[in-house]
């Protein structure tokens, strides 16, 4: 991306500034949320000016997500073993670590609870397009159960039946609040060629 402020270029999955005036000072993540247009507008209470609904078979970008061959923006075949180069991920990352979560986990499963930088992320799908990312705080040493029921997500201490926290869908139902934790939705060769030492999860 680049700011009109500066012209500065700044990488969307580093959140670094590769060139301009800003050249290597890196941006602060957010956990942010998808909404659908008739949400926000429901929601907001903004108006908006509605355009006929064109659909994604418009999309400028169609063939290059269709086609797996087109990587990067010069269309750059890469061969990589650990991945196809075209499979999304979740990306996680702090100061010391990053993680590479295949989309294809939440295949068979919607949630999973990763140990990532010594803490516990719950990662919960909702099969189509939206994943929500918590950070979910425990004592040091305590382990954590994860149970899914239809919709529900349920996290308890191990061996323990009381639920701590309850998630139903994509948004937390019951428990002390827990934060949001930022993550970046990618194809596998940007993540990696920006994070090269990178782990990627197994589940």
């Amino acid at each position: 991306m680049e700011d009109d402020q500066t012209s500065s270029l700044w990488s969307q999955i580093s959140g670094k500034c590769l060139r301009g005036k800003y050249k290597d000072r890196e941006l602060t993540m957010f956990a942010s949320s998808f909404s659908t247009f008739g949400e926000l507008k429901d929601q907001s209470g903004v108006l908006f000016l509605e355009k006929p609904e064109k659909g994604k078979a418009h999309s400028p970008y169609k063939e290059y997500f269709e086609d797996r061959s087109k990587i990067g923006i010069f269309g750059t075949v890469a061969s990589d073993s650990l991945m196809d180069p075209k499979d999304k991920i979740y990306g996680l990352r702090s100061e010391q670590s990053q993680l590479a979560v295949p989309v294809s986990s939440f295949e068979d499963q919607a949630a999973q609870l990763i140990i990532f930088d010594k803490r516990y992320i719950l990662l919960i799908s909702d099969g189509q397009a939206e994943m929500a990312a918590f950070n979910i705080p425990s004592a040091t040493g305590t382990k954590l159960d994860l149970l899914i029921q239809k919709d529900k997500v349920i996290l308890s201490k191990e061996g323990n039946t009381e639920p701590l926290f309850t998630f139903t869908g994509i948004d937390q139902t019951s428990g002390n609040t827990v934060e949001a934790f930022p993550v970046v939705t990618a194809f596998w060769f940007a993540w990696q060629a920006f994070f090269p030492m990178t782990d990627i999860y197994k589940n």
